[in-house]
């Protein structure tokens, strides 16, 4: 179950984790979609960070992540402003 304040990783239609803030649902996401590969994450910062969390501290964090385990791999993070999702995460 999740309570407020939590993140969820989702993959299409599947909640996938519940983690106890956004940073950490992210990482579980990533970590399970370069389970099968990848060399590029990009990361898009939406408006539900705005006011609620720190966005900079969360794209640190994915990136200190990425870094220390997944060496190789890109991460970029884009802060779109984007509605609705916090986060939107891509693999390639």
């Amino acid at each position: 179950t999740c309570e407020p304040g939590n993140g969820l990783g989702i993959a299409g239609d599947e909640v996938l984790i519940v983690a106890a803030d956004v940073a950490s649902a992210a990482i579980g996401l990533i970590d399970l979609l370069l389970a099968a590969g990848g060399e590029l994450v990009t990361v898009l910062l939406g408006a539900d960070l705005d006011g609620h969390v720190d966005a900079g501290a969360v794209s640190d964090a994915l990136k200190a992540h990425v870094h220390d385990r997944h060496p190789g791999t890109e991460l970029m993070t884009y802060h779109t402003g984007h509605r609705g999702d916090a986060l939107l995460i891509g693999v390639e």
